[in-house]
């Protein structure tokens, strides 16, 4: 399995999460991993544009 890094914001958000929805999130981590950015609809939506910060 590949290892994530993750921010402190991330962590302070995935805590106020329920077990049943950071496991929803995680498997749809996996999922995206497996498949990459193919992946697409229902599961992700494709990124249009974006901009580095």
């Amino acid at each position: 399995m590949r290892e994530i890094e993750v921010t402190d914001e991330f962590e302070t958000w995935w805590d106020t999460l329920t077990i049943d929805q950071q496991e929803a999130l995680n498997d749809r981590v996996v999922l995206l991993g497996d498949r990459g950015p193919d992946l697409g609809r229902p599961v992700v939506e494709r990124i249009h544009q974006s901009r580095q910060i």
